[in-house]
């Protein structure tokens, strides 16, 4: 077990583990929440302006959502997580999109003086 040791020292964490074996992996990082939270951000704020929005994200969450899931099943170390912890960021996220989505739909209409949509 030389090579450990040697990636120990080093600081190699994770080429020490895989040395060893694998082992479990470091815990989700906080960016896969917030990358997700920026596409559906961009949807509802978006997407009264420009419809061709969401079906780019959709075709994200597709493609996304099922390396995301083996990401933290098979890569990430598996901690219950009854949903509560995120709930306030997920409200957060969705409330200030919608206040987006209405301030950026009401600057379009002032743009083009339309009374209503």
């Amino acid at each position: 077990r030389m090579n450990s040791f040697l990636f120990s020292c080093i600081g190699w964490k994770c080429c020490s583990r895989l040395d060893r074996g694998g082992g479990p992996g470091p815990p989700v990082p906080y960016r896969l929440y917030v990358d997700s939270g920026v596409v559906l951000m961009c949807v509802v704020s978006l997407a009264p302006a420009s419809p061709l929005v969401a079906p780019a994200a959709f075709l994200y969450f597709l493609w996304c959502q099922p390396l995301l899931r083996r990401a933290c099943i098979f890569v990430y170390r598996p901690k219950f997580d009854g949903g509560g912890l995120r709930w306030p960021f997920i409200f957060l996220m969705v409330i200030s999109s919608l206040i987006i989505g209405q301030i950026l739909l009401t600057i379009q209409m002032a743009l083009k003086q339309a009374v209503g949509p």
